[in-house]
């Protein structure tokens, strides 16, 4: 008898605690998956040429940011 009630005991637990693991995946799934079907807003297109002009502004070294650079801005 007391075997039997042993097994049911583990055999009610692992339901349930499958049971509660398989609702949580489920919830963090559709909670965490719930951000990437949201709406989002229209990007913007950036040029290369505002792309080149912000990457040229930050390569040059500290002493050369007062000295003007070969393009026309």
């Amino acid at each position: 008898f007391f075997f039997f009630f042993f097994f049911f005991f583990f055999y009610l637990l692992a339901f349930f605690v499958s049971f509660f693991y398989s609702f949580l995946f489920v919830f963090l799934l559709a909670s965490f998956s719930f951000y990437f079907f949201l709406p989002r807003r229209p990007t913007r297109l950036v040029s290369y040429y505002a792309f080149f002009k912000g990457w040229l502004l930050l390569s040059q070294p500290p002493s050369c940011l007062s000295l003007p650079t070969s393009f026309p801005t």
